[in-house]
């Protein structure tokens, strides 16, 4: 049997496996938008006295998601009760919307686009809704994978990979006793920290935003150089962390990013 669909947002749930059950269900193509892309923007700039386009980046377009189906209550005075849990998620400010669909469960932060649609089928327990949802960014994450290389003197050099189609950042995670470290990365890139790493205060380097954060606080100036670089999709990143003395364990998340 198919797993259903499942999506969550504001302590709503759409979608069941029992068509008859209370609550959200979700028409079998009534789910677009989440597994279809985002388009692609990008400033076209003619050549002058010339064919074509001058070669300008482009970028991928917010996200929005469209969900629709039916509503089953408990008794037709019922219905009002779930509309209003339909239109109450208008006022969440934008938080995390889940879909759980062929066993794997993926999220992105997003917030209701418009008004939601909620039409009673006159005398009966039933209604139609439509709700869609903006998302300010394209990505989509899954499932984390970790990877780990035991405690050792340095070198120690970490592979890396997720199963998206989109570049992921790894956090690094870091605990042992050395002075100083660098992480050296593909295409001769380093990211140099000067604070000490001492037993119990694990170092979490973010390479994403190039922040290195020891007991929840970010330390301010604690990285000398501060590269960063992504890991693209399917393919395997090697990380290697040069010790100036001592030892330490290397780990690494990377979570499944997607478009």
């Amino acid at each position: 049997m198919t797993e259903p669909l499942i999506i969550r947002f504001g302590g709503v749930r759409f979608g069941y496996e029992d068509p008859d059950a209370i609550g959200f269900h979700v028409n079998p193509d009534g789910f677009t938008g989440w597994n279809d892309g985002v388009d692609v923007r990008r400033d076209e700039i003619a050549i002058p006295n010339g064919h074509g386009a001058l070669e300008v980046p482009s970028y991928l377009t917010q996200r929005i998601v469209s969900v629709e189906g039916y509503c089953l209550a408990e008794n037709p005075r019922r219905l009002g009760w779930w509309r209003g849990r339909l239109v109450g998620l208008m006022a969440r400010a934008a938080q995390q919307f889940s879909a759980e669909e062929f066993g794997h469960l993926q999220y992105a932060q997003g917030s209701v686009a418009v008004k939601p649609r909620f039409s009673p089928d006159g005398g009966t327990a039933q209604a139609d809704y439509q709700i869609s949802f903006w998302f300010a960014k394209p990505q989509i994450y899954g499932e984390l994978n970790k990877f780990e290389h035991p405690t050792a003197a340095s070198p120690l050099e970490l592979v890396t990979t997720h199963y998206g189609n989109h570049d992921a950042h790894a956090e690094f995670i870091l605990a042992g006793n050395a002075p100083s470290y660098r992480v050296a990365g593909p295409g001769g890139r380093n990211y140099l920290v000067s604070r000490a790493m001492v037993p119990g205060h694990d170092h979490h380097v973010d390479m994403r935003t190039g922040r290195l954060t020891i007991d929840g606080v970010v330390q301010q100036l604690a990285v000398d150089i501060g590269q960063t670089w992504p890991n693209p999709p399917g393919v395997q990143v090697t990380q290697t962390l040069h010790l100036s003395s001592g030892t330490a364990s290397f780990k690494s998340r990377v979570r499944n990013t997607s478009v």
